[in-house]
């Protein structure tokens, strides 16, 4: 399934402009949501890394190679991404969005809309057996 499919164009756009819905309502929960979304991040195989934000402590963010990338703002029943000062999400619009990307499926499977599956194991095939050398040939 490609990820167009999987999130829809004009619900990508309205979850970085309007915000996301999520499950989370108290100070409690939406402190789980972001700890489990910060371990989703940091856990998964990118070049990601996401935390608290060290002086808001209703805020996430998400840094790629060091380089401070989306701001999130967790309010109850919502998720709000902001573009941090340092003009990164301008200058960098695709890191942007594969972050992006990457909070809405979190969001998504948190809601329920989708689930999480393990990929099935890749087939490989035996490489060839080569025949031994016969220095006899010689």
């Amino acid at each position: 399934m490609s990820l167009d499919h999987l999130i829809p164009q004009d619900v990508f756009i309205d979850g970085l402009v309007n915000g996301v819905a999520i499950p989370a309502q108290s100070s409690t929960e939406l402190y789980t949501f972001g700890t489990r979304l910060i371990d989703f991040v940091n856990n998964a195989n990118n070049e990601y890394w996401a935390g608290w934000h060290p002086s808001k402590t209703d805020q996430l963010i998400i840094d790629r190679n060091n380089i401070h990338m989306i701001d999130i703002a967790l309010e109850a029943g919502k998720l709000i991404f902001l573009m941090p000062s340092n003009g990164a999400a301008q200058d960098l619009p695709k890191e942007f969005g594969h972050g992006a990307v990457g909070v809405i499926l979190f969001c998504m499977l948190e809601n329920e809309q989708i689930k999480e599956t393990t990929a099935p194991k890749a087939v490989e095939e035996p490489k060839p057996k080569r025949p031994a050398p016969n220095f006899d040939m010689l």
